[in-house]
């Protein structure tokens, strides 16, 4: 882990992740994470906040099972990762504008508002889905158990 501060953030989906690639191949995608904090007055009632927006970056595989995976605006997602400010030229050349990113290290559906489904991802199915962990080779025949 870098000395970037890490971040983990838990809200709803604003919009659908866009994948992307870069010139050299790499798998890019981007979302959007919402969230309100609540509240609570002094009547005792819960009410909601002002709202929390934060843009999200995903990189190579981790990005193609984002786009996969998430697809409904809404959806509950928790993220872990750095927290980056990038910086730009303004388009009138008046200066430099910014905005904070979370370079995302991990992605992860929230179970209580939906169920999961494992599928195979298309990354693992482009290059064979080979797993050399999934089984082991059968020992021959003059092998003795180790114990």
């Amino acid at each position: 882990m870098s000395n970037l501060p890490y971040i983990v953030m838990t809200g709803g989906l604003i919009d659908t992740p866009e994948l992307r690639f870069t010139p050299s191949g790499a798998a890019v995608a981007n979302f959007r994470l919402g969230t309100k904090k609540r509240v609570k007055g002094q009547n005792g009632e819960w009410t909601d906040g002002d709202p929390l927006y934060m843009s999200v970056t995903c990189w190579s595989r981790l990005a193609e099972n984002v786009a996969e995976t998430l697809t409904r605006k809404g959806q509950r997602v928790t993220v872990e990762g750095r927290l980056e400010q990038q910086w730009w030229d303004k388009k009138d050349g008046s200066g430099k504008d910014s905005k904070f990113v979370i370079v995302a290290d991990k992605v992860s559906v929230d179970l209580t508002f939906a169920t999961y489904e494992e599928r195979e991802s298309s990354a693992k199915k482009a290059s064979g889905g080979d797993d050399p962990w999934a089984a082991s080779p059968a020992p021959a025949q003059d092998d003795q158990p180790p114990f």
